[in-house]
Order: C-alpha cells, then structure tokens, then sequence
C-alpha cells in the first residue's frame, strides 16, 4: 500500500491509505488534493445540515440503531440471505 499524503488542511487528519494499484491509477489525476479537499468540505456541510434538520433524540437513535447493525455484522449476521428467507415467507403467503 502506497500512502496518499498530501498536506492541504491547516489540521491534522488521518493519513489515507490507497491499495498499490488504486495508488496508481489516481497518481497523475491533476489537483487530487484540491478534489479531496472539496469532497471533505461537502461532507462537513451535510453532516451540519444533519445536525440542524434532525433532532437530538433522532440523531441518537440512528447513533443506537447504527451500533447494533455493526454488531450484527460483526456477529455474521447475512442480510442478504434473511432477505431472500423474508422474500421466500411473503411468497408463501400469496398462495
């Protein structure tokens, strides 16, 4: 893995680590930094504009409810298949 380290915001953030071969592909992009940097920027006003749309309560139950999908994934839980093992129950209700 080849680090995509390029300094453009007066704070520190986490070094971005690319894959060798995406590392690549992206190294003659012109103003990657400045795109990256845009893309930071949008995303720190959405998550402002979420903050002041939603209320505290609902910012916590997403908080809650994004914990526990972690933790079933985490514990294999396979939303493909109980999706299929719904889909299959609806079906069965048809006939």
């Amino acid at each position: 893995m080849r680090k995509l380290q390029r300094t453009v915001f007066p704070m520190s953030i986490k070094t971005l680590q690319l894959p060798d071969e995406l590392a690549e592909k992206v190294k003659d992009i012109p103003d990657l930094d400045a795109r990256i940097t845009r893309f930071i920027q949008a995303e720190a006003l959405m998550h402002e504009r979420r903050h002041k749309r939603f209320s505290p309560e609902t910012l916590e139950a997403v908080r809650k409810a994004r914990e526990a999908a972690e933790k079933m994934k985490a514990d294999g839980f396979d939303r493909a298949r109980v999706a299929e093992e719904v889909g299959a129950w609806l079906g069965s209700l048809k006939t």
